[in-house]
């Protein structure tokens, strides 16, 4: 089994990597946890507050479930992985089963800049991405998305995303074993990277 830590900026081009990943090796191979399920729930609080949440910060993860589910998966056991609403900022009722697989992808703009998720991993990546083509990205997706305006999505750039991009985020480039430059054509590292993964 071979545990593998994707991360990168914001709308830096992750999902796509990993979505090649899967396509090359075969999704009965690749199991992916993807840290964006595992937001903290914020149903207790008014809307007006879960729109002023800043969920860039580590602490806005629940790291602790996605600890225990990567190990639950390591260990060859399933899991029921949560789902969240970026409309309502809530988790759902809605699970999705996931099984353990030969490569397990565990993907988000943290996994690399936590040390307890960076414990787990045989192999750590980060894509980089232009930063005005991750603000073109980021707009493109949450207006259209994730039912936030352009305002609205501008200003959690400015007040959160950005900071903690260079707070976080860009640090934990320094962790990696494999940098995967997105803002030119990533395909030769892919295909390295893929190479790599199936022997």
């Amino acid at each position: 089994m071979l545990v593998v830590g994707i991360a990168g900026g914001t709308a830096s081009g992750k999902t796509t990597v990993v979505d090649q990943i899967v396509e090359a090796l075969g999704v009965e191979r690749v199991c992916v946890l993807a840290c964006d399920h595992y937001y903290r729930d914020l149903a207790a609080l008014p809307l007006l507050a879960r729109k002023n949440y800043n969920f860039d910060h580590p602490d806005a993860m629940d790291q602790d479930l996605i600890l225990k589910h990567l190990r639950r998966l390591k260990a060859g056991q399933s899991i029921e992985r949560p789902s969240y609403s970026f409309a309502l900022s809530v988790r759902t009722d809605k699970t999705v089963t996931l099984e353990p697989a030969p490569v397990i992808i565990v993907e988000g703009i943290l996994a690399l800049a936590i040390k307890e998720f960076r414990e787990e991993y045989d192999l750590r990546i980060f894509v980089d991405s232009a930063d005005d083509l991750r603000l073109i990205r980021r707009i493109e997706r949450d207006t259209q998305e994730r039912g936030r305006s352009l305002d609205e999505t501008i200003e959690r750039y400015l007040r959160w995303v950005r900071p903690m991009h260079e707070a976080y985020v860009e640090p934990s480039m320094r962790q990696a074993d494999l940098i995967v430059r997105n803002h030119r054509d990533p395909s030769a590292a892919i295909r390295l990277l893929i190479m790599a993964m199936g022997e």
